[in-house]
């Protein structure tokens, strides 16, 4: 995925970030060797094939997450100078997940077939839409969280007031 003049590649049980304007990589996070991580499939949350193939990028972070049941979502920051990478949190789910980032401070996504929307800095679910969702895409504009299916359905959300996290890093 492309975020600006960044690259953020999935290899493996990494994220890799490449800076487009020097031709380098400058960071490389392996997020299987999280302790959360590790957590989450001794545990039996998640099963040992549930490595992350979805990636959603911004300024401050991206979130990596695998989109099958028994899934996991990870968000993870990234320093003002973009050469560290810290994880936030990790969470599991019994359902399908998908999510996309954005420059505030809210994932939208779905989860279990219900358009959701997280708290990045925490994880916490602070919106829920009250039906479901057969979409399988999400698209973000001028305060609007728009849902997708191929058939051509939509489900249109307008946020109206911006969500300030109170966990936002000081």
């Amino acid at each position: 995925v492309r975020y600006e003049s960044m690259l953020f590649v999935l290899a493996g049980n990494s994220v890799l970030l490449v800076d487009l304007e020097l031709n380098k990589m400058v960071a490389e996070f392996n997020y299987v060797e999280l302790e959360a991580f590790q957590n989450l499939l001794s545990s039996g949350h998640i099963n040992g094939d549930a490595y992350a193939y979805k990636i959603s990028a911004a300024r401050d972070g991206f979130a990596i997450f695998n989109a099958r049941s028994r899934s996991f979502m990870m968000y993870v920051a990234i320093s003002e100078t973009g050469d560290k990478m810290r994880p936030v949190w990790v969470e599991h789910t019994r359902r399908e997940i998908t999510a996309i980032n954005t420059e505030g401070d809210l994932l939208f996504g779905i989860e279990d077939y219900r358009p959701k929307a997280w708290d990045k800095f925490n994880g916490d679910q602070v919106w829920q839409a009250s039906a479901g969702t057969m979409a399988n895409a999400i698209q973000l504009g001028d305060h609007w969280v728009v849902f997708t299916h191929p058939s051509g359905d939509l489900q249109c959300f307008r946020w109206k007031k911006p969500y300030l996290s109170p966990h936002r890093p000081g």
